[in-house]
């Protein structure tokens, strides 16, 4: 299943939920504000993945972030609710 790594505090991450809700897409929100080891587990995710690269030197979160069932990362929420 789809995870999304995110907080209730970023819009875009709200943006995305309420889209990907809309669209009947199924997925599991894992809120980095509510739980430090899936805060763990999202800084491991963005410290090994070329994914957030450009973010990182912009000195950005990277959230949302999807996280397919393949391994594949994702920081366009908005291409992946498009489909």
């Amino acid at each position: 299943m789809l995870k999304i790594y995110g907080t209730d505090l970023c819009q875009d991450c709200l943006d995305c939920k309420k889209e990907l809700d809309r669209k009947g897409k199924a997925y599991v929100f894992l809120d980095i504000n509510k739980s430090l080891s899936v805060l763990k587990e999202f800084l491991a995710l963005r410290d090994k993945c070329d994914a957030f690269i450009k973010v990182k030197e912009q000195g950005l979160i990277g959230i949302p972030t999807l996280l397919f069932d393949d391994g594949l990362v994702s920081l366009d929420w908005q291409v992946y609710v498009k489909k």
